[in-house]
């Protein structure tokens, strides 16, 4: 019988179907994310520990096996850092379909905690894991095609989104009324996108995480020693890769120093490679293609009905500040990647 400390009903249909859970297991509370159920379950016999993934924003196994290639591929490489390894079911797969038709996956559990923007030495770590993680995916041999588009390809994955799509979210509450300026800035940027997606169109491609970000990190001490959430990954400009952790970085809390953690986080980045000229040059408008894809995928999710009002508030005025901030120092952001 399997002890459980968080109940859902999908938990015994999943977890049932695990031969190294078959003396039983327990499911500990955890946080999730908005496109995924995570928890950990630990094995009651030996103690073993897994996470367990359960998608709930879509149905598609090809987007986890591909996500499980990759991580295989990782494993079986020289890459330094730890990356799940997915667990195989009785049926011999690593994707697993509860009664409720939804998929999930289980994979080897990897201790350390969450890392913190806060800690400088681990931000100059993180700089150093994008860089081994973009040398690896240069040469790693993945059989599947991409699923998901490339960042410059925003313009077709929201369909052509308009001319007026960021300045009508006023109408939909008074505090987007009141964020008239980030909603301006927004419109500003996409109708600039263009551009800057034909640019990266030029510029080195290959596979990336998409989405590596601190709270896809496990940390000891004052190393990242482990990577996470790979369901995103797709080919697309590698810097790319860079632009998305930057934006994360800077955007992480309203006090300290932005750029003072950007810079720390170049540090490492630069110890392990170096971008091209080119690549520095677009790095601003790169990051602020992100912003860009974020706040569409919410007003997508927004107008779905899967979100409230709050949470489309919050991602596009931070959205528009962060992008105002981006152009405010385009230039100290190249100087950080050029220096030596």
């Amino acid at each position: 019988m399997a002890a459980t400390a968080d109940r859902s009903p999908a938990f015994d249909s999943i977890l049932g179907q695990y031969p190294q859970l078959e003396a039983g297991w327990h499911v500990e509370e955890g946080e999730s994310g908005m496109n995924n159920t995570t928890r950990m379950v630990k094995a009651a016999n030996a103690g073993q520990a897994y996470m367990l993934r359960i998608y709930n924003n879509h149905r598609d196994e090809e987007i986890v096996q591909l996500e499980h290639e990759i991580l295989t591929a990782l494993n079986r490489s020289a890459f330094e850092l730890q990356v799940p390894v997915p667990v195989k079911n009785r049926q011999g797969s690593t994707v697993t379909r509860a009664e409720d038709g939804r998929i999930a996956g289980l994979c080897q559990y990897i201790p350390g905690e969450r890392p913190s923007v806060a800690n400088k030495r681990q931000l100059i770590s993180l700089g150093r894991a994008a860089a081994s993680l973009m040398q690896s995916f240069s040469g790693l041999p993945i059989g599947r095609k991409p699923i998901y588009e490339p960042y410059f390809m925003l313009e077709s994955t929201y369909g052509h989104p308009g001319d007026d799509v960021f300045v009508r979210l006023a109408d939909a509450s008074g505090k987007l009324a009141g964020s008239a300026e980030q909603l301006r800035t927004l419109q500003r940027e996409l109708g600039r996108c263009g551009q800057v997606c034909e640019a990266a169109r030029r510029l080195p491609r290959h596979w990336i995480h998409g989405d590596l970000v601190m709270n896809n990190t496990v940390a000891s001490g004052d190393d990242i020693i482990g990577l996470l959430d790979f369901e995103f990954c797709t080919v697309d400009a590698r810097a790319m890769e860079l632009a998305v952790s930057l934006m994360d970085i800077v955007q992480a809390g309203q006090e300290g120093d932005p750029l003072g953690r950007a810079a720390d986080f170049c540090e490492g980045f630069r110890a392990g490679m170096a971008l091209t000229s080119e690549e520095i040059d677009l790095l601003p408008g790169l990051m602020k293609l992100r912003m860009l894809d974020v706040s569409l995928h919410f007003i997508n999710r927004y107008n779905e009905g899967l979100d409230g009002i709050e949470v489309l508030e919050n991602i596009v005025i931070g959205a528009g500040n962060a992008c105002a901030w981006v152009a405010s120092c385009e230039t100290e952001l190249k100087r950080l990647l050029n220096a030596r």
